[in-house]
């Protein structure tokens, strides 16, 4: 589902099921968003194929709260760059 990431949506995430991840998908950066574990950990991920793949895949970027969401949305948009198979 696509959304705003803001840190007081990324507290109010339930803690996903044991052996399950929780993904929410940025409004402002296309192919970024937040997964959170069953552990209670959120990480930024972006979800694009591997060089020389066809399969997206999700990325971890940076783990909340130790990167900003500014920082976070950054960095993936220079991984994006960088990627060759992007669209």
């Amino acid at each position: 589902m696509k959304r705003t990431l803001i840190y007081r949506f990324l507290k109010s995430v339930p803690v996903a099921p044991r052996g399950k991840h929780a993904d929410d998908t940025d409004s402002h950066r296309s192919r970024s968003g937040s997964q959170g574990q069953h552990n209670g950990q959120k990480t930024f991920v972006l979800v694009s194929p591997f060089p020389g793949r066809k399969n997206p895949t999700q990325r971890a970027i940076g783990s909340c709260p130790a990167m900003t969401i500014d920082k976070g949305r950054t960095r993936g948009t220079r991984m994006a760059r960088s990627d060759p198979a992007r669209d």
